[in-house]
């Protein structure tokens, strides 16, 4: 709404130097700036919201088995196309903390 008003403005008066039609434009990019952050930060966060109706906690304990990722490989070159850089599966010895686990 303010973006229209200050382009109705700026179309009818005529700028009288290069140096005010330059703050002009300054404030016109600040204000489209400022509405493609809010629309950003409103598209993650719809974003956020669907991935977490689809997420489900998982709760793992002693004696589970996991699969290994091995970040390792995971760069390119480091692995060939259709390389599973998965390995496992493995036990889960003892629970450390919140996501970190000792593997056997």
């Amino acid at each position: 709404m303010a973006f229209t008003v200050l382009k109705f403005f700026q179309d009818s008066t005529h700028e009288p130097n290069d140096f005010s039609r330059r703050i002009n434009q300054i404030i016109e990019l600040n204000e489209n700036r400022d509405e493609v952050q809010y629309k950003l930060k409103k598209y993650l966060n719809k974003m956020k919201i669907l991935f977490d109706k689809r997420a489900r906690e998982r709760d793992f304990r002693e004696g589970d088995l996991v699969l290994r990722w091995e970040s390792r490989r995971e760069e390119k070159g480091k692995h060939g196309k259709f390389d599973n850089l998965w390995f496992g599966p493995l036990a889960i010895a003892e629970v450390k903390g919140n996501n970190a686990f000792v593997l056997l």
